[in-house]
């Protein structure tokens, strides 16, 4: 009986072992499908990833070819070539139909090829008076330029034509020679055939003659400059007042040499003879420490002193 027992117990507990045995089983073969699952969902996802990203290249290699194509194909075409260009001069000493006869040439170049220091040399180049240049570009096909000139100093006449002369020593044509300038006679065995607009004398020679201007105006009050002569061949400066006055000045040397002269004629001035007042007909300050006159005493030989030297008359 006993017997009988434990062997319906053993079965019932082996019965039971192979229950757990499946349960246990199943549970894990479900855990097991589930991380499958898991893997394969993870590794879809990063392929789509990694395609997506091949994808993003693709379209961004193939747009940065798009742009470059286009931008070469419109530089090459006809959208930036310069098709319009305004010259506005800012006073009326610059000559505006010789000013677009310099860069006439430009008119259908790329507007991105224009160098603005070689334009403004040129547009210089062509007429000596420009000053001040300002170029800017309007995108995509306009050139704008604004010019200033120098300012006008002197009148004077050249191969019997009038001209303004500018600070800078050019010289421009006029029909009316300004009225609160000096006239300032340029005399020269040379005479330049084509002188509109150029600088034709050299400078250094010409900031002497208004140094000594204005040396004259500040120390000599009481008279009044009328004309100014000048001899290029030979440096000299005559400055002619209104009482008919003549004094001679070299302007061949420094500056130091021209304080000089005009130190002797401020003492001259000072302590001998008022230039106002005086009968002096011309002041020779041209030798060093040195200082000739001639007064009305010899009028004649005076005149025929500066008739010999220098062709004028009374």
């Amino acid at each position: 009986m006993i017997d009988k027992i434990k062997k319906i117990l053993s079965k019932t507990y082996i019965a039971k072992k192979i229950n757990t045995y499946k349960k246990l089983n199943k549970i894990r073969k479900k855990q097991e499908e589930k991380t499958k699952k898991i893997k394969r969902h993870s590794y879809q996802i990063h392929l789509k990833i990694k395609n997506r990203n091949y994808d993003i290249k693709k379209i961004l290699t193939f747009i940065f070819i798009f742009f470059i194509l286009i931008i070469i194909f419109i530089y090459n075409s006809s959208f930036f070539k310069i098709k319009k260009i305004e010259i506005l001069r800012q006073d009326p000493r610059t000559n505006i139909s010789i000013a677009y006869m310099a860069i006439w040439d430009l008119k259908w170049k790329h507007i991105f090829k224009v160098d603005k220091n070689k334009l403004k040399e040129k547009l210089k180049n062509y007429q000596n008076n420009i000053n001040y240049i300002n170029i800017t570009k309007f995108y995509p096909s306009t050139l704008r330029i604004k010019i200033w000139s120098y300012k006008e100093i002197y009148n004077t006449t050249i191969n019997w034509k009038n001209y303004t002369i500018l600070e800078n020593w050019s010289v421009i044509p006029t029909n009316k020679q300004e009225e609160n300038l000096l006239q300032l006679n340029i005399l020269t065995n040379k005479q330049e055939k084509f002188v509109d607009y150029k600088q034709i004398l050299k400078k250094k020679y010409l900031d002497k003659i208004r140094y000594i201007e204005n040396k004259l105006n500040k120390n000599l009050l009481a008279l009044q400059i009328k004309k100014i002569d000048y001899y290029v061949t030979a440096r000299e400066v005559h400055f002619i007042f209104k009482n008919n006055l003549r004094i001679i000045f070299d302007i061949s040397g420094n500056v130091e040499n021209i304080n000089n002269q005009i130190k002797k004629l401020i003492i001259f001035n000072k302590e001998y003879k008022n230039l106002n007042k005086t009968d002096i007909i011309y002041i020779d300050l041209r030798v060093k420490y040195k200082l000739y006159y001639c007064d009305t005493e010899e009028e004649y030989k005076c005149y025929q002193n500066l008739k010999r030297i220098y062709e004028i008359k009374k």
